[in-house]
């Protein structure tokens, strides 16, 4: 088809909708198609192109497409034109847009028919979408368009599907169809006006004006998704428009912003911004904003009116409103302006739900309508722009019709509907009222009525006054509620309202007078106001029916709120006038009821009467009653107040009767209701009775009976249900108990038998009996029905008969032989039970003939056709007896527990067949009670019992199951705990966890949990896992428990046990944050707890404060754990020491009770306390009170009463050994293991004795004592193998490796490691099974304990290492290349357990695994060591694992490079030599001459270097630096490792690791210091090496002053711990490096010298160092056997042996003193004396060897001569002339000018001239001066001035040597030197404090001073200074009255004593010498 004939087409198409169809809009979807040229292109026509390949139809001869379509669609060639021209489509758009206009206009004005179906849209609709956006082939169907149906309409943010067309008619797709090509039109001319084409220019807003035009025509004709579509196209372009043609965006697409923008909605249609404010853009935007209303208003979506409403809203500048106003501005446009706003009001109002009471529910449908807010802010909205309308018009409305009635109607349709906060509606409320008055003031509109109107009540303003003082009201603004209430009253008064509307109305105002007088005291107009609302409710009450119901519900709230006043708590003596008004209104509400309801219609009555009446005793029985019972609320507060007397209480009571009985009805449904008002009553005269009881009411006895009769008599006649409501019984019992009070035993008994026996006349008895045949004999009296309350009455009976001061009971306190045996068996044995329970607090002797007597009778009528009642009966007795010896006697029990034991249920059950299913209960039972009958418990015994019982539990799911079952929950529970009880003395924690998850399983069963005990069961069940490793676990018991605590409560001492166990458990995690917030939650409930806070007084009962004290032990022990984990050790101490002591107290006052019991009759007298000491040895009792004194006997800890305070006491012991432990005090240690070991021997608890015995024995071990720990560790390995494995079982294994490694036998600490792995991954692999919570069926042994049985502790063959090599050139060779650390190949074998469930138990295999790796260091495999330690950091670690971590890894780094340094040919022997530190003075620093000035410098140790007539001249000839610098960079990494952690060591770890921490980071230091300079790296400060060998003295020191300084907290009683209480957080501190010279080193007397001499870890090292001020320290590292590589056979002499011998000489010279040989023989003496001068000689030898082999050259460290500064100068210049002449590295040619020799420290020439003169007699020098001269050449060596040894003259070097060291002391002889005032301080290791260095030959003549640590040296300095003054001589000097002696302190030596005793108390006169007894 040609272009014109397809132009044609379209033409005719468009001009009706009938011809108009899809296929028109495809065609001028085709033809308008091709983009718009330029101006440009369009001057230049172009011939037209080819239609692309998407659009361009195929090549053939014309043919139809389809048959069906009316109009022929053909296809044409391709030599055609496929396009229209620019101008061609301009015409055909123009003409196109008229026209469809046209018929659009047509179609609104005469709609087609209305009965024309509307065919289906599903494919047309397609089609369609095709045409618009596809534009592509021709559609295959010619069908009309049709549009399509909503469910095909698919919903998203940019359109609004639904819409609800204006008309009801159906239209055609025809029309649709016109719709779309008119939107077609547009959209081309839109674009074409964008490109500006010369010729086919459009006027400004022409398109805009037919745009909306076109949406005008969609929405009257329902195509509300087209228009839609339009309006955003035309908002854009007005937003956009600039006049004049002109808009924002330039270029084609001019006119489209925005359709790829944000996504838009319905409501943003209204929002216009940056608008050109011309009148003809307002008027298309007012327009537009119209047509967008009325499409909000058609599709009522909740969500578009609220999003619309911010766009209407009149602070909005382009709101329609604003908008409207401004083209109002011509006198032509405001009556088209008050048009568009009237129908704009119209509009926002019809947005809103209807405000019809009927409408309430779908108004507040969030679905269908708006929130109520918004409706009333859109209603509000409507109505204002209503006013702007009147305005703008000058209308003259009626302002209440039109304005104030609608929008009163609003506000009462919001107060109904919104769902605010009260405040804020009411808020919302007054603000839009405001608002609309102020509109009303602002329009000058009248704001009265019209007229006079005669009901008051169709007032708007009434109504909304009322409203707004209502939300006042409920937003608790009682200002604003009165102030309404008043309005809405004014307005009342004058009219003709009725009086009942007016008392209504005062009536709610006299409530806001009550409610306001709870802020503020009222002034007189309010009390008028009071006295009005009175007045009025005696008044005349005219009203129709409605306002009398109103009425009545305000006088019922002025009743509340009467009521609501009188019930405050703190009541001023000015309000008592309030108070008698607001009775007064009480009693006048109960007043106005009865005239509300008036007189009962009488029978001869008609029934419209009767009704009526009915009718209102309908409606006021519920305020009614209300009213009574406040009226009875205040008769009670008055009688509690004895406020009102008999003669006026007791007649109000009585017409409060009178009116019940109006206000009663026949049986029925209300009938319980009434009961209760009696039932009141009667309660009332029982609340006088209380109050007037008393001795100061001074009533008569007569009146009080009189008034309990009146009681009874309230509810005597009533129905038997309110008899039992009134607790009829109850008080006939409490008539009991006031004869019982007065004495009168005999008739209380009499008042409680006539009380069972009515119970027993209605049959209660009967059905207690036939219950008891069919359930849990407990469960029969536990009920909640008459039953229950006859169990009561017989307690009451029982208590009557045991607590009274008669005779005691010789038989049953209630029986009836006329009974049934049953039902006497029920009484009787329910007796039996009471007694039982009331043994426990009461004295047996007054129930031993009654017991007797009830078993007796219940023996005999339980006979054998009752096996399970007797059984049942069997256990109770077995039970008293165990727990009440004595009760009842042998003859009676022996016989029942013999036919206990021999119970067998195969037999018939006889009466018992309904109770048969107890059977394997009460087996259990019996055994268990058997168990502890005989004494001595067997474990497996009770775990069998156990296991029953679990068997029995896993069956059941609810507690009914559980008492189906389980005969007599309470004595089972009773004996679960008394076997968790022994399992936990016992130590058998694997045991103890199944027998506690069956008892969390039944407490979480019962009805009514208890939660105090399931929350104790739950924290008990957590730290059982917790203590076995299992944390994991322990978290989720410990979760549960808390969720009870967060739900239920509890009481607090279970809170606090949760809270303690929580802790501990968080402790063991390492967060300690978290456990201190616990911690203190605990003691806030503690300190407010009332029972605690009593408990503690010494007035308390002993059981009391036993409990007190328990508790306060376990919150200390956690406290402990706490600060022992936090590093504060003193406190953990502190806290240790007091839950010990507190335990000790538990003991002695359980102890004390128990005596009591069990030897004083009657009941328990003042409480008695025992204070037992943990401060020593010595256990003494306090004497504050009585018994003065109480000791503590172990024996009585068999008892099950103290089973429970066994493990707590041995856990504080062993706490207080593991803290002393820690802190390196091995004799307290020793000492409270030992105490715990009696604890566990006390009670034969085989896993505490293990577990001590291994404890005890690695402390020995540790100790150095190695013979004694080797015995107790064997003893515990020997008990182990008969126990179950725990975590103990690793810790044996650990410290079994521990004493291997001592002993020196690797292959069984490896192996010893190794089975602690198995072990560990045994245990671990239970964590994810239940094993745990079920005892296993067999205990079968495996390899491992069969192993371990075989351990051998013999003792090593030898304790020493492989003999040390004797020359470094073997040592170079024949070390083994250690290779670096890598990840190990395969994984690191983990339980089958996450990590999660026992991170305990994992660090514990770190433990392991670390210590494997150190032993796998001493055995030089390196590579495996390196993989453990690799392992080791993936398993989980606490603070104190991540420092042994990084010390093992600083270890493996040393070792690591020693073996790189063997490969170097110079530092190949570093480590075997002597190092000095510094060696080499710094000759750019003016630092040297200073040195020399001060101070010496101290020796350097003995190098290990061969004679060198021993040495090999080729190996050293040409020595040469090596390149490899590894090492150097290794021992940094060695020395960052543990000196990173140094700081947490120092709070965290135990003494001696700090010890080998400071000893390890020595020798990295000192090996560093000698190998990096020469390396180029730099060298450490001296200070660094000092330092770490100082920390550790001053930290063992000050723990140790510590730990003797804590207090034992005598002084605090039972007050709870806390944190931070008993000393500092922190230890006090350390100095860092930076401060240690100028705190500790400077600070020395110029005059003084400190050596501190430190020994290694692995005792084959001295660390010597020299401290005086103003120097760095002198370091020197001494190896001892370093003697030993020059003489292959001589004998090692190294620390062992040294100790060994001095040993010996202290143990001859005791003997030798203490021997009793008799002096009297001849010669006796002069052997004695003989055997004392060998031993002197043997020390003298031992002493020689010291100086001469460990010392050797370096003793001139302890140089004894003054020094010489000169003289050391010349002597330095002398050495270097020696060393120039004969060093071969000096004699060079060229060297000097290179390297400028190395000048040595000046304190190293002080080693020389400390050796001494050698011209003094019996001073040889060539050995000592050797070695130094060989050391020099190693310093000098090490340092790069390298030289052959062969090559040097030694011999000559000394000789020139001695020669400058003997012109050196000639010239110190010449030169007087006063050096009196010298003293050296010596601090010693404590390995090495046992030797006598004072008594060293190099330090003869020396003064010499022991001090413990530097910080100790710094402390007597401070504080001399302090104390120095004026007055006082300069120097340092010992207060004679701050000293003391020790003067014989082993007894011995008796002739010394009174020698020397008087002479040194003259000395010390303030102290007497401390003598030993």
């Amino acid at each position: 088809m040609a272009l014109s004939t397809q132009t044609e087409a379209v033409r005719h198409a468009v001009s009706s909708w009938s011809t108009c169809s899809s296929t028109t809009v495809s065609f001028l979807s085709n033809l308008l198609d091709t983009k718009p040229p330029t101006a440009a292109t369009e001057a230049k026509r172009e011939p037209r192109s080819k239609p692309s390949r998407a659009t361009r139809p195929k090549v053939g001869t014309l043919k139809a497409i389809s048959k069906a379509a009316k109009v022929t669609v053909l296809e044409i060639p391709d030599a055609q034109p496929a396009a229209l021209s620019s101008r061609e489509k301009f015409g055909l758009a123009t003409e196109v847009v008229n026209a469809t206009l046209r018929v659009l206009t047509e179609a609104v004005k005469s709609p087609p028919h209305q009965n024309q179906k509307r065919p289906s849209t599903s494919k047309e609709g397609q089609s369609l979408s095709r045409a618009v956006s596809g534009r592509g082939a021709l559609p295959s169907s010619a069908q009309p368009l049709q549009p399509r149906s909503h469910n095909q309409t698919t919903s998203s943010p940019t359109e609004s599907p639904g819409f609800s067309r204006t008309s009801s008619k159906v239209e055609p797709s025809g029309l649709l169809a016109v719709a779309e090509c008119a939107r077609l039109g547009f959209s081309y001319l839109r674009s074409l006006q964008a490109t500006k084409v010369a010729g086919m220019e459009i006027p400004p807003l022409q398109l805009e004006n037919g745009m909306s035009a076109l949406i005008g025509k969609l929405i009257a004709l329902g195509f509300g998704e087209l228009a839609v579509k339009e309006i955003r196209i035309l908002r854009r372009r007005l937003e956009t428009y600039r006049g004049e043609g002109k808009y924002e965006l330039e270029g084609e697409n001019a006119g489209q912003r925005g359709v790829k923008s944000e996504k838009e909605t319905l409501a943003s249609c209204l929002q216009f911004e940056n608008l050109d404010v011309g009148d003809t853009v307002l008027t298309l935007v007012v327009a537009t904003q119209m047509q967008t209303m009325k499409l909000i208003a058609s599709t009522k979506k909740p969500a578009n009116i609220e999003a619309a409403l911010i766009h209407l809203d009149l602070g909005s500048l382009y709101s329609p409103a604003n908008l409207i106003l401004k083209l109002s501005g011509k006198a032509s446009s405001a009556a088209k302006a008050a048009r568009q706003l009237e129908v704009l009001s119209q509009t926002i109002i019809s947005l809103c739900p209807s405000i019809s009471v009927s409408e309430d529910a779908q108004a507040i449908n969030s679905k269908i309508s708006v929130s109520p807010p918004t409706a009333f802010r859109l209603q509000y909205l409507g109505f204002e722009v209503r006013l702007i309308w009147w305005k703008l018009s000058s209308h003259q409305g009626n302002l209440e019709k039109e304005i104030l009635g609608p929008f009163g109607r609003c506000f009462s349709a919001f107060v109904r509907r919104a769902v605010l906060k009260p405040e804020e509606k009411y808020l919302t409320a007054l603000t839009l009222f405001n608002n609309i008055v102020k509109r009303f003031e602002s329009d000058d509109l009248p704001f009265s009525f019209d007229g006079n109107p005669t009901d008051a009540s169709k007032l708007p303003l009434v109504n909304i006054y009322k409203a707004l003082g209502f939300l006042a009201q409920e937003a608790l603004l009682t200002e604003d509620a009165v102030r309404w209430t008043k309005e809405t009253l004014g307005l009342l008064y004058g009219t003709s309202a009725s009086d009942a509307r007016r008392c209504s109305c005062l009536t709610r105002l006299a409530t806001l007078m009550l409610r306001k007088a709870r802020s503020g005291p009222l002034n007189r107009e309010d009390f008028e106001i009071l006295a009005n609302s009175l007045e009025g409710l005696t008044g005349s009450l005219r009203g129709d029916s409605g306002e009398l119901d109103e009425l009545l519900m305000d006088v019922s709230a002025l009743r509340r709120a009467a009521i609501g006043y009188l019930s405050r708590i703190n009541v001023e003596p000015s309000d008592k006038e309030l108070m008698e008004t607001c009775k007064s209104l009480t009693f006048t509400c109960l007043h106005f009821f009865t005239r509300y309801l008036g007189t009962p219609p009488g029978t001869g009555s008609d029934a419209k009467a009767i009704t009526r009446y009915d009718q209102r005793r309908k409606a006021v029985r519920k305020p009614a009653l209300s009213t009574i019972d406040s009226v009875l609320s205040i008769l009670k507060i008055s009688v509690s107040a004895n406020e009102i007397c008999w003669d006026t209480t007791d007649p109000t009571l009585q017409d409060c009767l009178v009116l019940a009985s109006r206000l009663d009805i026949p049986p029925g449904s209300d009938q319980e209701e009434i009961g209760t008002t009696f039932v009141k009553i009667s309660n009332i005269y029982w609340a006088y009775y209380l109050k007037k009881r008393s001795p100061s009411a001074d009533s008569s006895e007569v009146q009080l009976l009189r008034c309990l009769r009146r009681s009874v008599e309230a509810i005597r006649h009533r129905p038997q249900a309110e008899k039992e409501m009134g607790f009829l019984a109850v008080k006939l019992e409490r008539l009991g108990g006031i004869y019982q009070a007065q004495g009168r035993l005999e008739e209380a008994k009499d008042s409680l038998v006539d009380s069972i026996q009515v119970h027993i006349g209605n049959g209660t008895l009967k059905a207690a009996a036939g219950m008891a045949a069919k359930k849990p004999f407990s469960s029969v009296w536990n009920g909640d029905d008459d039953v229950a309350t006859l169990g009561r009455v017989l307690v009451a009976l029982v208590k009557i008969w045991f607590k009274g001061q008669g005779p005691p009971c010789i038989g049953p306190p209630f029986d009836d032989l006329v009974l049934s045996a049953e039902e006497r068996a029920a009484l009787l044995e329910w007796q039996l039970v009471t007694i039982a329970r009331m043994l426990d607090t009461a004295d047996a002797t007054n129930f031993c003939s009654a017991v007797r007597a009830v078993s007796a009778a219940l023996i005999e009528i339980y006979r054998l056709d009752f096996p399970i009642r007797r059984t049942r009966l069997g256990v109770l007795l077995l039970c008293l007896d165990a727990n009440h010896p004595g009760l009842l006697t042998p003859d009676f029990v022996d016989p029942l527990a013999a036919e206990a034991a021999a119970t067998n249920f195969d037999l018939a059950f006889g009466n018992d067949n309904a109770l048969s299913q107890y059977q394997h209960h009460l087996k259990a039972s019996v055994s268990v009670c058997l168990a502890f009958r005989n004494g001595q418990l067997d474990p497996d015994d009770l775990k069998s019992a156990v296991s029953v019982w679990l068997g029995l539990a896993d069956s059941c799911d609810s507690w009914s199951a559980i008492t189906e079952v389980i005969e007599s929950t309470d004595l089972f529970l009773s004996q679960l705990r008394a076997t968790i009880d022994f399992f936990d003395m016992k130590g058998f924690g694997t045991y103890r966890i199944p027998a506690l998850v069956l008892l969390v399983k039944v407490l979480e069963l019962q009805d009514q949990v208890n939660s105090e005990a399931l929350i104790g069961a739950l924290s008990a069940l957590g730290l059982q896992y917790l203590r076995l490793g299992y944390s994991g676990k322990a978290g989720l018991s410990l979760a549960k428990a808390q969720r009870y605590v967060e739900k239920v409560g509890g009481s607090s001492q279970a809170k606090l046990q949760w809270h303690l166990a929580y802790a501990e458990y968080l402790v063991e995690l390492g967060n300690v944050d978290k456990c201190g917030e616990y911690l203190e939650v605990a003691a806030s409930t503690a300190e407010h707890d009332p029972d605690i806070l009593k408990n503690s007084q010494p007035s308390a009962t002993i059981s009391g404060r036993v409990r007190v004290n328990r508790l306060i032990a376990d919150a200390s022990y956690v406290y402990s754990l706490l600060a022992f984990e936090k590093g504060t050790l003193n406190e953990a101490l502190a806290h240790a020491k007091r839950c010990v002591k507190l335990n000790y107290r538990a003991w002695a006052g359980m102890e004390t009770r128990a005596n009591k019991r069990n030897h004083t009759p009657g009941a328990l007298g003042s409480d008695t306390e025992t204070d037992v000491s943990v401060d020593g040895p010595i256990l003494t009792a306090s004497t504050i009170l009585i018994p003065p004194v109480m000791l503590t006997t172990h024996e009585s800890l068999k008892g099950s009463t103290f089973w429970t305070l066994v493990m707590p006491l041995y856990r504080g012991l062993f706490q207080l050994s593991t803290l002393y432990a820690h802190q390196g005090l091995f004799q307290e240690a020793v000492y409270y293991s030992e105490q715990g070991l009696k604890i566990a021997n006390a009670v034969q608890a085989a896993y505490l004795i293990s577990h001590n015995l291994a404890t005890s024995g690695d402390q020995w071990t540790r100790s150095g004592n190695l013979d004694k720990g080797k015995e107790l560790l064997g003893k515990a390995v020997s008990l182990r193998t008969q126990l179950k494995r725990n975590k103990d079982d690793v810790n044996l294994r650990y410290w079994l490796g521990n004493l291997y490694r001592l002993q020196g036998r690797r292959f069984e600490e490896i192996t010893a490691y190794g089975d602690g792995q198995e072990v560990l991954e045994e245990l671990m692999a239970l964590a994810s099974t239940n094993k745990l919570e079920n005892y296993p069926n067999s205990d079968n042994e495996n390899g491992l304990e069969v192993r371990m049985s075989k351990l051998s502790l013999k003792k090593s063959t030898s304790t020493r290492e492989p003999a040390t090599r004797n020359g470094r050139q073997v040592l170079a060779k024949t070390r083994k290349k250690v290779v670096a650390p890598r990840i190990a190949k395969e994984p690191v074998r983990h339980p089958h357990v996450p990590g999660s469930e026992c991170p305990q138990l994992l660090r514990l295999k770190g433990n392991l695994v670390r210590q494997k790796a150190c032993a796998m260091m001493l055995q030089n495999k390196c590579e495996v060591a390196a993989s453990l330690l690799s392992d080791a950091r993936t398993l989980p670690t606490s603070h104190r694992d991540i420092i042994q971590q990084r010390l093992g890894d600083a270890k493996y780094l040393l070792l690591q490079a020693i073996d790189e340094m063997s490969a170097d040919a110079v530092f190949c022997v570093l480590q075997d030599s002597t190092i000095s530190f510094p060696s080499i003075a710094n000759a750019s620093r003016l630092v040297d001459k200073q040195m020399l000035d001060r101070s010496p410098g101290k020796p350097s140790r003995l190098s290990p270097r061969k004679h060198p007539s021993g040495a090999s001249s080729k190996a050293v000839s040409k020595p040469r630096l090596s390149t490899a610098v590894d090492f150097v960079d290794t021992l940094r990494q060695a020395r960052d490792s543990v000196s990173e952690v140094l700081t947490l060591a120092i709070q965290l770890c135990s003494t001696p690791t700090i010890h080998t921490i400071s000893s390890v980071l020595s020798g990295i230091v000192m090996l560093l210091s000698a190998a990096s300079s020469a390396k180029g790296k730099g060298s450490a400060h001296p200070h660094l090496a000092t330092y770490s060998m100082e920390i550790s003295r001053a930290i063992s020191l000050q723990r140790q002053r510590g730990a003797i300084g804590v207090d034992t907290f005598a002084q605090e009683g039972l007050k709870w711990p806390s944190l931070g209480a008993h000393g500092s957080t922190k230890e006090a501190g350390f100095p860092d490096v930076s401060q240690f010279q100028k705190e500790y080193i400077d600070i020395i007397p110029l005059t003084w010298t400190v050596i501190s001499v430190s020994l290694s870890e692995n005792r084959d090292e001295l660390y010597i160092s020299k401290l005086q001020a103003g120097l760095s320290p002198f370091v020197l590292r001494l190896p001892l056997c370093r003697h030993n590589s020059r003489d292959a056979d001589e004998e090692v002499f190294d620390f062992s042996q040294g100790r060994a011998e001095l040993c010996e000489i202290i143990d001859l010279a005791n003997f030798s003193t203490r021997d009793a040989r008799d002096m009297t023989r001849s010669g006796a003496k002069s052997e004695w004396w003989a055997e004392r001068e060998a031993l002197d000689a043997q020390l003298r030898d031992l002493l020689l060897n010291i100086e001469n082999i460990w010392l050797g050259g370096f003793r001139g460290i302890f140089c004894r001569y003054p020094r010489q500064p000169e003289l050391l100068s010349r002597f330095q210049s002398s050495f270097q002339k020696i060393l120039g002449k004969h060093l071969p590295s000096r004699q060079k040619t060229g060297k000097r000018s290179k390297t400028g020799g190395l000048n040595l420290d000046p304190r190293i020439l002080e080693l020389f001239v400390g050796l001494g003169n050698p011209e003094e007699a019996n001073c040889d020098l060539d050995e000592p001066l050797t070695d130094l001269l060989y050391f020099v050449v190693d310093v000098l060596q090490f340092h790069g001035e390298l030289n052959a040894y062969d090559e040097i003259d030694f011999d000559a070097i000394a000789v020139e040597t001695q020669d400058a060291l003997r012109c050196y002391h000639e010239a110190a002889r010449a030169e007087v030197v006063n050096d009196d005032a010298s003293h050296t301080i010596l601090i010693l290791d404590k390995h090495l404090n046992v030797f006598p260095w004072e008594s060293l030959p190099c330090l003869e003549g020396v003064s010499v001073s022991r001090i413990p640590s530097i910080a100790c040296l710094r402390d007597r300095i401070l504080a001399q200074r302090r104390d120095s003054g004026p007055e006082k001589p300069e120097g340092f000097y010992i207060s004679r009255s701050q000293g003391a002696y020790v003067l014989n302190p082993a007894g011995d030596l008796k002739a010394t004593q009174t020698a020397f005793e008087d002479d040194l108390k003259t000395q010390v006169p303030l102290h007497t010498p401390r003598k030993s007894h």
